[in-house]
């Protein structure tokens, strides 16, 4: 059995539409990324507590923050609860 194809066919040149939809593809993407990358926050607001705000250690082993807004912190000595 011979098969017989035709190279005409085949194209190996890429219509203009089709390569600027590839293009799009990958830029598109991309251009997302660095907008998202743009809108991230660089600097965070940071409070320290201390020994003078009333925490029993400046050694820290746990953080938490539950729904009504409230920071809990964890210390050797216990629990304690801030509220900004």
């Amino acid at each position: 059995m011979i098969l017989s194809l035709r190279i005409s066919s085949f194209h190996t040149r890429t219509s203009p539409g089709r390569f600027f939809r590839r293009i799009l593809r990958l830029l598109v993407p991309l251009l997302y990324c660095i907008r998202a990358l743009q809108a991230a926050p660089r600097d965070y607001p940071l409070e320290h507590l201390s020994i003078n705000e009333g925490v029993s250690q400046n050694t820290v082993f746990c953080i938490f923050q539950d729904r009504r807004g409230f920071m809990w912190f964890g210390t050797e000595d216990g629990l304690y609860r801030f509220d900004g």
